[in-house]
C-alpha cells in the first residue's frame, strides 16, 4: 500500500512536470482531504522531491542503472540514498548538486565566475519571506505572533521574517491588512518609479506591484493584464483605491492606451530569479526554447510601452541576460541611470551595466530581478 505522503508527493511533481503551475498550486490539488501536521509533512517531502528533482533522476540512474519511475523517485528521496551518490566536477557537478540545468548554470558562471555562481544556488535553496508593511501596527502584530523579524535598513516598511510559527498568509498583520507578503525585490522595482501620472501597469495582476504603487506612489494607475481570472485578484487587492486605479482586460503588446507619463513593464519571464519562493521554476528552465519565447514576448511589450509611455521601467525577475541586459539594449530607447538602494550592477560584460540594476540573492536576500529605466526617443 503506498503511503500517502509518497502518494502526494508523486502527484504534485507529475503536475508540475505536465503543466506549468508552481509547486503551492500542484501541491494544492495533490493535497486535496490531506489536513494539520501530515499536509505540512507532506509538503516538505513534495517541494524536496520538486527543488532537487534533476539530481534525483540522476543518482537514481548512476545507482541503479535505468530511469526512475516517479514514485520511486519519491521513495529515493525518502530513503536518503540520493545524497550518498557521487556527482562529476565542474559545472555538471554544480547543476546537479542544486538540481539546475547544465546549459543554465554555464551560463551563469561565465558571467559571474564559478565561486560566485555557487554562493548565488546556495542562497536560492532558502526561501526568504519578506512584508511590506502598511502601518506600524504591522509590526506590533507580528511580535504578538511571536515572530522575530528585522526592519530593513534601506527600506524601512520591509520586514524580513527571520522565525515564523505559521505561514504568512495566517498572521495577523497580513489577515488584518496591515502588512502585505512582497519580496523586497518586488519593492525596489516599485522604487525605481518616478510616480508619474498616469502610470501604465502594463502586465499587472495579480496586483501586488499595483497596490504598492497605489500606497507608495500615489499615481494614479491604468492596471492591464490578459488574463481575467488574474485580474480579478487585482481588483480585489485594489478596492480600497478604485477611484485611483482603471482596470482594463489587454494584451499590453497591442496596448489599449494612448498616452502615459510613465509605465512599468514588469514582464513575464523565466522566473529563474525566483527559484527559491517556487522551486518548480527549475524544471521549466530545463526546456531553454520556453526562455526564447519570453525573449521575444518581453520585446514586443517593452517596444510597445516605450511607443505610449513618456519613460518606462522595465522588470524581470530573472538572473539571465538574454531577458535583461540584451533587452534593454535592443531597444530603441535611451537608458537612464538607476540609483537604487540594495542593488548591483548589471553584468559588467554589457554596456549597459552602469545603467541597469540587478537584485541577487545571495547578495541582498530577496528573489533576484533586473531593473532598467528607459527614455521613449
Amino acid at each position: 500500500m503506498i503511503s500517502p505522503l509518497v502518494e502526494v508527493a508523486e502527484k504534485t511533481l507529475k503536475t508540475v512536470l505536465q503543466t506549468k503551475i508552481s509547486l503551492d498550486k500542484a501541491f494544492t490539488m495533490a493535497a486535496e482531504g490531506v489536513k494539520g501536521r501530515a499536509r505540512q509533512e507532506a509538503y516538505q517531502v513534495s517541494r524536496g522531491v520538486v527543488s532537487n528533482f534533476l539530481r534525483l533522476r540522476h543518482c537514481f540512474e548512476e545507482l541503479y542503472g535505468r530511469k526512475g519511475r516517479l514514485r520511486e523517485l519519491v521513495e529515493f528521496y525518502l530513503s536518503g540514498k540520493w545524497s550518498e551518490v557521487g556527482l562529476p566536477t565542474g559545472v555538471e557537478g554544480l547543476a546537479l548538486k542544486y538540481s539546475y540545468p547544465v546549459w543554465f548554470v554555464e551560463e551563469l558562471v561565465g558571467l559571474m565566475g564559478f565561486s560566485e555562481v555557487e554562493e548565488l544556488l546556495k542562497a536560492m535553496e532558502e526561501p526568504k519571506v519578506w512584508l511590506r508593511c502598511v502601518d506600524r501596527e504591522a509590526l506590533r502584530l507580528l511580535e504578538e505572533d511571536g515572530c522575530v523579524y528585522r526592519v530593513d535598513h534601506d527600506l524601512d516598511y520591509m520586514v524580513l521574517l527571520e522565525e515564523l510559527p505559521k505561514p504568512p498568509h495566517r498572521l495577523k498583520a497580513v489577515k488584518l491588512g496591515y502588512a502585505i507578503v512582497q519580496d523586497k525585490g518586488s519593492a525596489l522595482v516599485v522604487e525605481a518609479l518616478e510616480g508619474l501620472s498616469p502610470l501604465l501597469d502594463a502586465c499587472a495582476a495579480p496586483g501586488v506591484k499595483t497596490l504598492a504603487i497605489l500606497q507608495l506612489k500615489g499615481s494614479r494607475v491604468i492596471a492591464v493584464d490578459k488574463s481575467w481570472n488574474r485580474l480579478k485578484t487585482l481588483v480585489r487587492m485594489v478596492k480600497l483605491y478604485a477611484d485611483k486605479v482603471d482596470v482594463v482586460r489587454a494584451d499590453s503588446t497591442y496596448s489599449p492606451v494612448r498616452w502615459a507619463a510613465e509605465a512599468l513593464v514588469d514582464a513575464p519571464c523565466s522566473g529563474s530569479g525566483t527559484a527559491a519562493r517556487d522551486p518548480s521554476v527549475k524544471l521549466r528552465l530545463a526546456r531553454k526554447s520556453k526562455v526564447e519565447y519570453y525573449v521575444k514576448l518581453q520585446k514586443r511589450l517593452l517596444k510597445e510601452a516605450l511607443r505610449v509611455a513618456g519613460q518606462v521601467v522595465y522588470a524581470v525577475c530573472s538572473l539571465l541576460p538574454s531577458e535583461g541586459e540584451e533587452i534593454v539594449e535592443a531597444a530603441d530607447a535611451e537608458l537612464c541611470k538607476l540609483e537604487l538602494p540594495s542593488t548591483t550592477s548589471g553584468y559588467k560584460q554589457f554596456k549597459c551595466s552602469t545603467y541597469v540594476k540587478r537584485i541577487m540573492p545571495h547578495l541582498h536576500s530577496c528573489q533576484g530581478f533586473f531593473i532598467a529605466r528607459l527614455q521613449a526617443q
